[in-house]
C-alpha cells in the first residue's frame, strides 16, 4: 500500500501534519529545548502515541495540541498547569511562585503525609492533559 493509505498505527514515522520535524532527520537544533525544532519534536513525541491509541479523546487532544502549535493559540493549551518550554521560563516560574505563595502550607503538609505524598508521586508520573 502507498504511504498515504496507511493508518497512523502502520506508519513508522507518524503523521506528516506535525510540522517540519521529521524523526529520521534529527538536527542539533532539536536538542536545544527552546528552538522550534525541539518544540516540534516534543509535539511529535506527544501526539503520535495519542493518535496510536485510536480513541476519540486522545485524537482530540492530539488535534488541539497540533492546532495550538501550528495554527493559532488555544486557551486550553495555554493554561495547562504543566511546565513546558513552550510557555517559557518566566511563565513557568510565575506559576510555580503563585503555587508556593497560595498553597505552600498545604503542599508541605501533603509531602509530609505518607498517603498524600504517594498520590503526588502518582500524579507526577502522568501528564495532566492525559
Amino acid at each position: 500500500p502507498s504511504q498515504a493509505s496507511l493508518s497512523v498505527t502502520e506508519r513508522e514515522e507518524g503523521p506528516d501534519f506535525l510540522g517540519a520535524f521529521v524523526p529520521t532527520r534529527l538536527s542539533a537544533s532539536s536538542a536545544v529545548p527552546w528552538t522550534k525544532a525541539a518544540s516540534e519534536k516534543r509535539l511529535y513525541e506527544y501526539a503520535v502515541p495519542l493518535l496510536r491509541r485510536e480513541t476519540s479523546d486522545d485524537a482530540m487532544t492530539a488535534i488541539l495540541l497540533v492546532l495550538n502549535q501550528l495554527c493559532f493559540p488555544l486557551p486550553w493549551v495555554k493554561h495547562s498547569i504543566d511546565p513546558s518550554w513552550e510557555k517559557g521560563v518566566v511563565k513557568n516560574a510565575n506559576e510555580f511562585y503563585r503555587m508556593v505563595n497560595l498553597c505552600g502550607d498545604c503542599v508541605v503538609k501533603c509531602v509530609q503525609d505518607e498517603q498524600c505524598k504517594a498520590c503526588l508521586d502518582a500524579l507526577q508520573e502522568i501528564d495532566t492533559r492525559d
